[in-house]
């Protein structure tokens, strides 16, 4: 059978990270690489799981979003609209 997993990275450096006008991005921990995320990935397709989070601020992100939906979704509005006028 098909088998679906998801990879959840966070704040990885890359050329299209850093196109311009891109800006610059705080997170909760260290960035994760390229290399981070292939690792997950392999991971996920290996011992079928059906999510690997790549990074703390994934681990923190996935965990509000479970126990507090709302106040998850608030945060990332609040979050999403820094730094964007209008």
């Amino acid at each position: 059978g098909v088998h679906v997993g998801l990879v959840h990275p966070t704040f990885v450096p890359t050329r299209l990270a850093t196109t311009e006008g891109s800006r610059e991005r705080s997170t909760t921990g260290a960035q994760g690489t390229p290399e981070d995320v292939a690792d997950a990935v392999v991971e996920v397709v290996r011992h079928r799981r059906d999510r690997a989070l790549v990074g703390r601020t994934a681990h923190l992100a996935w965990r509000t979003f479970r126990l507090a939906p709302r106040t998850y979704a608030r945060l990332m509005t609040r979050r999403l609209r820094q730094g964007h006028p209008g």
